[in-house]
């Protein structure tokens, strides 16, 4: 991004961050302290990126351009990271296993810094969506349509307690016991036994394409969703 800063400056959706903005901000609001201690010097960088973007625009460019990337990289990767752990900590994996697989994190570190942090908020809507209805859909198609006592042991994910909570199936019963269910309730029994280990990495790659070569997608979408 600091060589070519039209891979992130794509406007209105995916704008350059404003570092000059955000710097004048910064030196008027420690000026005063600096100056009281004699060091109004050591906020010329400070003045100087404030003013680069009328003074240089090109060179300002660029560093916009570098300054989201790092931003970008910064927030997929973490995002990713935190939501991994979490959901480990929630479903009880085993320490030092992660809900979301490491390749993930950086991915989405790279996403971030080729389309900034807009693309980063594009990817995982797109990701998610997509990747939620292929693994009900892949929940469904792997699942049966009774349900075994090891069943109601086995659902730890939300998604696979919420299918279980519908059918009305209780314990106690044995591993291999099938389980009364409420009428009407197979499609949530096979979602309750389908295969819950969807790989997360195609559906952000979809959403990363969305967000490279279509960064208004999103926006135009939630316009017309909102009838403007």
């Amino acid at each position: 991004a600091l060589l070519l800063p039209d891979l992130l400056d794509a406007p209105p959706a995916r704008p350059l961050p404003d570092l000059s903005g955000a710097a004048a901000s910064a030196y008027l609001f420690l000026e005063s302290a600096f100056a009281w201690w004699g060091l109004e010097g050591a906020l010329g960088p400070l003045r100087t990126l404030a003013e680069c973007e009328r003074s240089s625009p090109d060179a300002y460019r660029h560093l916009a351009a570098f300054a989201g990337s790092i931003y970008g990289a910064a927030l997929g990767a973490g995002f990713i990271y935190l939501v991994g752990e979490a959901f480990g900590r929630l479903l009880r994996l085993e320490e030092g296993v992660s809900a979301m697989g490491f390749g993930d994190v950086k991915y989405m570190g790279f996403v971030g810094a080729m389309t900034g942090w807009q693309g980063v908020v594009v990817s995982l809507l797109v990701g998610c969506l997509a990747g939620a209805a292929f693994g009900v859909a892949s929940s469904i198609g792997s699942g049966r349509p009774r349900l075994l006592g090891r069943d109601l042991e086995e659902a730890r994910t939300p998604l696979r307690r919420f299918a279980v909570w519908v059918t009305g199936a209780r314990g106690p019963a044995g591993p291999d016991e099938e389980v009364p269910l409420r009428p009407f309730t197979g499609l949530f029994a096979r979602i309750a036994t389908g295969d819950p280990h969807v790989p997360f990495g195609p559906f952000l790659s979809l959403g990363a394409f969305v967000a490279a070569f279509w960064p208004g997608a999103l926006p135009e979408a939630l316009r017309l969703l909102s009838g403007r």
